[in-house]
């Protein structure tokens, strides 16, 4: 039992210079989140409503949106009346329209199509 003793100790030491370690701050997420919005748009499907108005994490949330929908549209797998990841994209860099009109034309249609997390770190901690 003594070594099993020792090793958990080790563990229990290890755990707690990590939890020390670990910066959980907003601004930690945020940096974190640099590069994260693409895939939260594309591959996990995740929109996260605390950074829904951090214009990188819109920009990446929108790319990676599109990327997913130009992958279905090779498949095939989209209906020949949807909106094209084209047509969204035009819009989305239309340079005519309001912040507030890119938002209700494009970044919140997008995220309808994803579940909607308020983060409460869960997606960032070790």
């Amino acid at each position: 039992m003594g070594a099993h003793a020792d090793r958990l100790e080790l563990d229990m030491r290890l755990h707690r210079l990590l939890e020390r370690a670990a910066d959980d701050s907003l601004d930690a997420r945020r940096e974190k989140l640099f590069g994260i919005g693409y895939d939260c748009g594309g591959e996990a499907l995740v929109f996260i409503e605390r950074y829904g108005s951090d214009p990188s994490y819109a920009e990446g949330f929108v790319e990676g949106c599109l990327e997913r929908i130009r992958e279905l549209e090779d498949a095939e797998l989209t209906h020949p009346e949807d909106v094209t990841a084209d047509q969204i994209e035009a819009l989305w860099g239309d340079p005519n329209l309001s912040e507030q009109d890119r938002r209700e034309m494009v970044l919140e249609p997008l995220s309808a199509d994803c579940e909607s997390r308020p983060d409460e770190g869960e997606l960032w901690r070790l």
